[in-house]
């Protein structure tokens, strides 16, 4: 299931297999996944099938996807497309996180309605008998267009439209029905063939969402294999197809001397146009359907220069095969740009003025000291309709956030991410644009804010939450969660549960960089000023912050479940608090009280607690009372100290005054005594 990044344009082709076991994977109490039963004929790479039993109705047909975690399910956009229902398209019943025993890990699962018929195709290299146009027109074109309007109408996109994702509508093959477009980030399994010229120039995992042009591409090469009865292009590789269609075009490319009616030959001319603005939509289609014939225009062929120029021992002729020539070879292409020769090929052999100047924009801002940034604007120069390309990273605007869900635990390639957004070069591709339109417009602003957030250094902001705002689907990739996965907000205090009740030792924190960007991202109020807190110093105060955070999405989330060992966890987190009470007997009584908590699995439990202000105040009144008492004491001491030790002196003073008024008194009696004799 692994994807390669240097290539951007690998991924696996077929499910991976699993040992046979036997058992049942319980959903929601509603479904049973019958670990003995698979259903291969319904996998759809990387998600593999389960035959899946309702429980309150055993004789309908369903099966279970069990998604890759590495590669993270369309799971966003389940709510909006659950209302759509046509019995033309194969949409998802219900989902959630399972244990799923074959992995040793807990995994994404689909719950689908089986199709009622086998795929019309097994895969890219199988061929079968050539349909009829009217077949196709009447099974495949027209429940399409009713479908893709109905998606589009609510701003999604299937992005996996493909031949070997269209099913049988039974055992008689009389009709067709699409497959699903849940189990995988969008157009992450299409082949360079299904995915227009600006797509599958683009890694798989950055391809993103799209937009209903995209889908009408894929609906072009779909109606065409149907009718010659084999994948276009079968022959070829995707890197082949994409050298290909840059230089004589998709409709070229694709329908290469197939024999097709006029009629259809309109369609696919259509729909197979590389320029976006000149491609068929859904109401062009509606309308040929409905008998309009429309005459989509001829696209003209890419200007050639008078010599090539080499890059990788290979020589280009246009300027979209040399832009993607030199992002295949990164290292050799910067001096291409740096030394001037590019400038020179595009004055005298290609004569485009335009990309002269735009080379020019290109290497203004991205001198020497800033090679691979000035190499990626003179690809953008040279390809402006081209996805932004970085080394490693080829993405469309809108595949940024795709991108980094594919290959969050690549740190190269989260770095590359970072880069492009660091460098501007969404800005410039946009300036480098000639037709702008309101979602370009939105995906670049979209990533221009993202680098305030990318800026920031503390918990909660930085890359980890760049990449989740990008993606909502991306799971939540904290090293605790290494065997679960948090699909969406609610899921990650049962995963903290569950991590902390297997977890043997203290906790140093609850709340890690990647938990605290999941929060921030997802949560609907603002977390910042818990945010903040977790970084003090104050080991105390960090401790209930984080609790804090915790307790606010128990409150909020999840308020009737209790979480006694993540209670257990936190309050072992909280003693910095718990040792800021002066009074031993008040920290015993807060302790018995935490453990009680801790039983009832309340988090906001806890931090009432250790936060109650009567009891801190009391704790305050009662330490001053003791410092004060403690200081009168130590004054008494002290003077009593000084006395003893001032004893003796004291004696010999008191003794002197004794002794010198003695003395006197003898004396005036001695006198006295005298006198007296000598009158008698």
């Amino acid at each position: 299931m692994a994807l390669k990044i240097s290539s951007g344009t690998e991924v696996a082709e077929t499910a991976a297999e699993t040992p046979a076991a036997s058992g049942v994977v319980s959903v929601k109490d509603r479904y049973d996944i019958k670990l003995d039963q698979p259903l291969p004929e319904y996998d759809n790479a990387p998600a593999v099938a389960y035959r899946a039993v309702p429980v309150r109705d055993s004789n309908r047909a369903m099966y279970a996807l069990v998604c890759d975690p590495k590669v993270p399910p369309r799971l966003e956009m389940v709510p909006t497309l659950h209302r759509l229902d046509h019995t033309a398209m194969v949409n998802v019943i219900d989902w959630d996180v399972v244990d799923w025993p074959l992995e040793g890990r807990r995994c994404p699962v689909l719950i689908l309605p089986r199709p009622g018929g086998k795929k019309v195709f097994s895969g890219p290299k199988d061929e079968r008998a050539p349909f009829s146009e009217d077949y196709v027109t009447r099974n495949f074109i027209l429940p399409a267009v009713e479908i893709l309007r109905e998606m589009h109408n609510v701003g999604e996109t299937h992005r996996a439209l493909r031949p070997d994702n269209i099913y049988f509508g039974g055992d008689d093959e009389k009709t067709l029905v699409i497959g699903e477009c849940f189990s995988a980030q969008p157009a992450v399994t299409q082949p360079a063939v299904l995915e227009s010229l600006e797509s599958c120039l683009s890694a798989p995992g950055g391809r993103g969402e799209g937009l209903a042009a995209n889908d009408l591409y894929s609906l072009g090469v779909c109606i065409l294999s149907l009718l010659i009865g084999k994948y276009p292009c079968s022959a070829m590789t995707d890197e082949e197809v994409v050298a290909q269609k840059l230089a004589i075009g998709s409709y070229t490319t694709v329908t290469q001397n197939y024999r097709v009616s006029l009629t259809i030959m309109e369609v696919l001319r259509g729909l197979l146009s590389d320029d976006i603005s000149d491609r068929w939509s859904i109401e062009d289609l509606a309308l040929w359907l409905n008998g309009r014939r429309l005459s989509p225009k001829q696209p003209p062929l890419p200007v050639k220069a008078t010599r090539p120029m080499q890059v990788g021992g290979k020589g280009y002729v246009t300027a979209r095969e040399l832009a993607n020539g030199m992002a295949r070879n990164w290292e050799e292409s910067g001096a291409l740009v740096m030394e001037g020769a590019l400038d020179g090929w595009l004055r005298r052999s290609l004569g485009d003025e335009s990309r002269t100047e735009a080379m020019s924009q290109a290497k203004l801002l991205g001198g020497q000291d800033e090679p691979d940034r000035a190499l990626a604007r003179a690809i953008i120069a040279l390809d402006p309709e081209g996805p932004i390309r970085l080394r490693g990273l080829a993405s469309t605007i809108g595949g940024m956030g795709t991108f980094g869900a594919m290959y969050n635990e690549d740190e190269a390639a989260k770095k590359l991410i970072a880069d492009a957004i660091q460098m501007s070069l969404p800005s410039f591709w946009m300036e480098q644009q000639v037709t702008v339109r309101p979602e370009m417009s939105h995906g670049v602003a979209r990533l221009d804010r993202m680098r305030a957030t990318l800026m920031r250094p503390g918990i909660g902001y930085g890359l980890e939450r760049v990449l989740y705002e990008l993606n909502p689907d991306t799971p939540c990739k904290s090293p605790l969660f290494e065997r679960d996965y948090v699909a969406t907000l609610d899921h990650l205090l049962p995963a903290m549960e569950r991590a902390t009740a297997a977890r043997e030792g203290d906790l140093k924190r609850l709340i890690d960089r990647d938990i605290a960007a999941y929060i921030g991202a997802h949560y609907r109020r603002s977390v910042s000023g818990d945010l903040a807190d977790i970084e003090t110093d104050d080991a105390g105060l960090a401790a209930t912050a984080q609790v804090r955070m915790l307790a606010m999405l128990q409150d909020s989330l999840a308020r009737g479940k209790a979480f006694p060992s993540l209670c257990k966890a936190a309050a072992k987190l909280l003693d910095p608090a718990v040792r800021r009470f002066h009074s031993h007997s008040t920290r015993k009584r807060v302790r018995q009280m935490m453990q009680k908590a801790e039983r009832e699995g309340r988090l906001q439990h806890l931090v009432t607690i250790v936060t109650n202000p009567v009891e801190i105040d009391q704790d305050e009144k009662g330490y001053l009372r003791a410092t004060n008492d403690f200081t009168r004491s130590a004054v008494e001491t002290i003077k009593v100290r000084n006395h003893i030790k001032n004893q003796g002196k004291i004696a010999a003073e008191v003794g002197g005054q004794f002794s010198s008024g003695l003395a006197g008194m003898l004396a005036a009696l001695i006198c006295a005594i005298a006198a007296i004799v000598r009158l008698a």
